[in-house]
């Protein structure tokens, strides 16, 4: 007999902290949140992204950085696009 795995939809809030960005002199350290909607079959969107982050080491100590993100992707396969904009201080 085979059974399929049901994926249940709707949308929730997603907050993710701490987000670490590393780059090549350092990192920074801050928080994100988005909204993250399930469909049929798993499908999946991101919107409402935001994120935060500051706290630099090494090279990046002193600077900042405020992005706004969506996305698409699918739960089933965990594959994600992400896009996104923002500004680095």
């Amino acid at each position: 007999m085979n059974i399929a795995k049901a994926t249940p939809t709707g949308t929730i809030t997603v907050t993710t902290k701490p987000v670490v960005l590393f780059f090549k002199d350092g990192t920074m350290t801050g928080a994100a949140t988005s909204k993250l909607t399930v469909g049929t079959n798993g499908a999946a969107t991101i919107t409402d992204g935001k994120l935060k982050a500051a706290h630099g080491t090494g090279g990046e100590k002193g600077h900042s950085v405020i992005y706004t993100f969506t996305g698409t992707g699918s739960l089933t396969t965990s594959r994600y696009k992400i896009n996104y904009k923002g500004t680095y201080k």
